[in-house]
């Protein structure tokens, strides 16, 4: 019997060893992810938040443990979108924008998890801000490229009508009408290669 129970509480203390090894493997995982992790249980109370998420919503307390959703992030949409994972047990998606010290665009990603005491829910926030900004660049070059090129032409399609029009027989102004399509067009092969730098 003495044999016996020295070997369950060997086992024992082997398993506890694997958990261990096992929780902290896990713990140094989601601590070192660039994205911020939060994992709330059924009342909507933090049980577990990375580095990330606590330095991007600008905690400054010691402990996160057992603090309110609305009390870490002060977000409404967040609330009802992790109530309604919660409640639903469907995986849900949301963006918003972080105001803690300098304002942050998240996409979060929240699935139900399974607790003892209930169902929680995990929730992932990926920072979108540089990717917003990025989209932001982007869409005013278009637009500033577009007036750009539109500028010329104008010019060389308002001109060339006005010469096929009858403009093409008056002798005082076709040559300058030629000679303002002709700079346009310029103008135009000066942006092309502008924008073949770019």
């Amino acid at each position: 019997l003495e044999r016996s129970l020295a070997g369950v509480g060997q086992e024992l203390r082997g398993l506890v060893s694997n958990l261990r090894f096992e929780s902290a493997r896990r713990e140094a995982v989601l601590a070192g992810m660039a994205e911020g992790v939060l994992a709330v249980d059924p009342d909507l109370r933090a049980t577990f938040c990375n580095r990330a998420l606590l330095r991007a919503i600008g905690f400054r307390g010691e402990h996160y443990e057992g603090s309110g959703l609305l009390e870490l992030v002060r977000d409404p949409a967040l609330y009802e979108t992790i109530q309604s994972v919660r409640s639903s047990g469907e995986p849900g998606k949301l963006r918003f924008v972080l105001s803690a010290d300098t304002p942050r665009t998240f996409e979060v990603r929240a699935t139900p998890l399974a607790m003892p005491s209930g169902r929680g829910v995990v929730a992932i926030f990926h920072d979108i801000t540089d990717v917003e900004r990025l989209e932001q660049v982007r869409t005013d070059f278009v637009a500033n490229v577009s007036h750009e090129l539109r500028t010329p032409l104008t010019g060389i399609i308002g001109y060339a009508d006005t010469l096929l029009d009858g403009a093409l027989d008056d002798t005082d102004n076709r040559r300058r009408f030629v000679e303002i399509i002709r700079s346009n067009a310029v103008r135009l092969g000066s942006i092309a290669a502008d924008l073949l730098v770019l």
